[in-house]
């Protein structure tokens, strides 16, 4: 615990902090995508397919580059993951999703050739 709570607690903030200026965003643009809720070290978004690449962009650019402009005492580089359910779907079917080529989709280079983007 003594090791892991320097990085607990940044963490969460760090966290915090993206959710709040994602929403701002959110409302700013008048997106539908939404934030529904926070569990651990994790967002969980509900996002509107239409906007899917545009909201991965977002939270993406928010969480490793705007949050080190508010709060310039980070000086590593950040970085962001992402699995993704597809609708209807249980979190038995989440996927680790990457940007290639500028488009988001799974990493898994059998499914990103099913996917029809």
């Amino acid at each position: 615990q003594v090791l892991n709570l320097p990085i607990q607690g940044p963490a969460f903030h760090l966290l915090a902090l993206s959710m709040n200026m994602i929403q701002a965003e959110i409302d700013r643009q008048k997106l539908k995508s939404l934030l529904a809720l926070q569990i651990h070290d994790c967002m969980l978004p509900d996002m509107v397919l239409d906007e899917l690449q545009h909201f991965m962009d977002l939270c993406y650019d928010v969480m490793t580059r705007r949050v080190k402009q508010v709060w310039d005492w980070i000086d590593v580089p950040l970085e962001a993951e992402f699995d993704l359910v597809p609708p209807g779907r249980s979190w038995y079917d989440k996927k680790l999703w990457v940007k290639r080529n500028g488009v988001w989709g799974p990493a898994d280079p059998v499914t990103w050739k099913e996917l029809s983007v």
